[in-house]
Order: C-alpha cells, then sequence, then structure tokens
C-alpha cells in the first residue's frame, strides 16, 4: 500500500497531537489541562478518521506527469485557491486584534457567508446565532472573558 501525501500529513498532525496531549496531562491543575486535552483529542480524532479513509480508499494509477497535473485541475486545487483561503484567516485574525472576538466573529461569519450567495436574511441569521453562541458559551457559561480588541479597548 502506498500512502499518499495527504496521508503523511495526516501522520503528522496525529504526532503533535499526542506530544500536546502528553504535555497537556503533565499539566499541573485540572483548568488548565481542559483546552488543550479537548481540542487535540478533536485533532487527533479528525486525523486519524482522515487518515482511515485514505487507507480504505482505492487511488487511481496514474501513468504519467501530464495526467497528475491535469487530475489536480479537476480537483479545484489552485494556488489562487490557497490564497484566497489564507486571505481570509489573516483577515480574520486582523479582525480578532482590531474588534475583539464577538465583533470578529459577527462581521467574519456575514462576510464569509454572503460571498458564498446566500441571502442576506439568512447571513445576518447565522452570523446572529452564531455570534450568541460563541458569546453564551465563553462569556457566560466558561466565564472566559474574551479579548475585546484594540479599538473596544481605546474607545472604554
Amino acid at each position: 500500500m502506498k500512502l499518499k501525501a495527504d496521508s503523511y500529513s495526516y501522520i503528522a498532525v496525529m504526532a503533535i497531537m499526542l506530544v500536546i496531549i502528553a504535555s497537556a496531562l503533565s499539566m499541573k491543575y485540572a483548568q488548565s489541562k481542559l483546552l488543550p486535552l479537548t481540542f487535540s483529542s478533536l485533532v487527533f480524532v479528525l486525523a486519524a478518521a482522515g487518515l482511515w479513509r485514505d487507507f480504505s480508499t482505492k487511488s487511481p494509477t496514474l501513468t504519467a506527469i501530464g495526467e497528475d497535473k491535469r487530475e489536480e485541475k479537476k480537483s479545484g486545487v489552485t494556488l489562487r485557491g490557497y490564497l484566497t483561503i489564507w486571505a481570509w484567516v489573516v483577515g480574520f485574525f486582523l479582525a480578532i486584534y482590531l474588534l475583539g472576538f464577538v465583533v470578529a466573529i459577527a462581521a467574519f461569519v456575514l462576510a464569509y457567508i454572503k460571498s458564498h450567495g446566500v441571502s442576506w436574511r439568512l447571513a445576518l441569521t447565522f452570523s446572529g446565532l452564531t455570534t450568541a453562541f460563541v458569546y453564551a458559551v465563553f462569556e457566560r457559561l466558561l466565564d472566559v472573558v474574551l479579548y475585546r480588541g484594540l479599538f473596544l479597548t481605546w474607545l472604554s
């Protein structure tokens, strides 16, 4: 069985998550271990599921390099696609830094959903629900003070 490029990525992510899980288990207080254990365990399980999917599906054998390039174009993997995704991620981080988590989540979800052609009503609904969910879970239930952002800190 030949490993795909994605399989190596999954194995690397699983190894990193095991290191994070081991280091989180050695932390002294239960409250400090909860977040890294939760997220690293979740990522580990998702990477394991991706690795299992790679092993369980048969890959087509390619005979020429030209076919490999055509297959890449068929799947929609382009440099422009990667740059677009990175622009969204960097924009979201900048919005968190400048506006804070609550405002950035609302703005990001609204902009992202609207950019994919969803109606304003549905985009506003999902943006509001997502923001309310994050606020309720972190600020109210877990008593975590989310970062307010430079502008909101400056204004208050």
